[in-house]
């Protein structure tokens, strides 16, 4: 019977790589069988000894369960945390009001500060006070710092209702724009941010694949220092261009809000661009894996996007403490201040004293790792 089953079965190859049994009608029993036997063995397994495998992997690479299980709550907890933070409470410099303004104020949780003019234009103009409001005799007047949305649209509620709660006209003063205009919108604020971040994370994509193929298949004729010197400069022309892309088809195209220069506003850019080519050489050099290196590219940009200020979170303190260290953070700030705080590059060159810094870290770094592991001197 054996004999007649095995003379009459038929193995095809198809085209997704699997195998299809044809046993005739007559053997439809012993079809069954066969067919149950080699689900039970996968390349010569059983299907026990699969499973064990598979548990084993798992347990030897415990990374894989805590990204697939604690990484999206971690994700989660971020986003609740910028998305569901307490109201923003503006600073408000005052000037002339009388004490039932000022403490209609104060139960709005709006910090209330007794400010001069001369004094409030020098805080508005550094960034230090949300807004200024003083009473003239044709009505109040509001100088607003501008560059926040939020916090112009708090200050402008609180106003509000204290006219309201007082029991005046509404909208019962003037206003007047240090930074941007009234019809300034939330991706005026956000925009510049998202040039940063999305200057970076392409770039340190592709820097980090590209180097990882490089460093594979490159036999160090030259010594680590040449090489690295001649990738990095080639691949910043490329960052100069998609800088200048993201910026013009933003301006342009997109009309964000822009008040300062554009030259001042690419360098800033370009900076961030370089640091992300340098840190893409250092995640190809460093990384042994295809998982490793994924895991810390997505690692990177994750933590960049959260806590580099791209999302206003100034109430949550210790996410603007961890962002200190996060070299797109830097880039967002002096992005705004020339956006749409129309400052030079002189005036924000603190920031990119600091992605200069982080460059030469970076490349300092994958000097070193390319020299110790191809034992060529420097």
């Amino acid at each position: 019977m054996k004999q007649l089953v095995f003379r009459q079965t038929k193995l095809v190859f198809s085209r997704h790589n699997s195998y299809e049994l044809h046993i005739s009608t007559e053997c439809s029993k012993i079809r069954v069988r066969v067919i149950w036997k080699r689900m039970m063995r996968m390349n010569g397994w059983p299907l026990s000894e699969v499973i064990r495998f598979v548990i084993q992997s798992f347990w030897k690479n415990p990374i894989i369960i805590i990204f697939m299980l604690i990484t999206p709550l971690l994700l989660l907890f971020l986003s609740s945390t910028i998305l569901q933070e307490e109201a923003y409470e503006p600073t408000i410099g005052v000037e002339e009001i009388s004490e039932r303004m000022q403490a209609s104020l104060l139960q709005q949780d709006v910090n209330v500060e007794q400010i001069t003019t001369a004094k409030a234009l020098n805080k508005l103009s550094a960034g230090q006070l949300d807004a200024f409001f003083t009473v003239e005799n044709q009505g109040g007047f509001l100088m607003l710092e501008g560059s926040k949305p939020h916090a112009n649209y708090n200050t402008d509620l609180a106003l509000n209702k204290m006219y309201v709660n007082l029991m005046y006209d509404d909208h019962a003063f003037d206003s007047l724009y240090i930074h941007g205009t009234s019809q300034n919108n939330w991706y005026d604020y956000i925009g510049p941010g998202l040039i940063a971040f999305f200057t970076f994370a392409f770039t340190l994509i592709c820097s980090a694949m590209l180097f990882s193929r490089q460093i594979q298949t490159y036999e160090f004729h030259l010594n680590g220092t040449r090489f690295i010197t001649v990738y990095f400069l080639l691949f910043s022309i490329l960052s100069l261009i998609q800088s200048a892309m993201l910026l013009s088809y933003s301006i342009y195209q997109l009309d964000m809000y822009f008040a300062g220069s554009f030259w001042g506003a690419l360098l800033t850019a370009w900076l961030i661009g370089l640091v992300a080519i340098s840190l893409g050489m250092v995640v190809a050099a460093f990384t042994r894996t295809f998982f490793q290196f994924g895991f810390t590219i997505f690692l990177i940009l994750l933590s960049q996007f959260y806590f580099s200020g791209i999302l206003p979170s100034e109430n949550v303190a210790w996410m603007n403490r961890v962002g200190l260290f996060m070299p797109v953070s830097y880039s967002v700030e002096g992005l705004r201040d020339i956006i749409i705080r129309n400052e030079q590059f002189i005036q924000i060159s603190t920031y990119g004293l600091i992605l200069i810094i982080f460059i030469a870290i970076n490349l300092r770094l994958v000097g070193y790792k390319l020299r110790k592991q191809a034992n060529v001197a420097p």
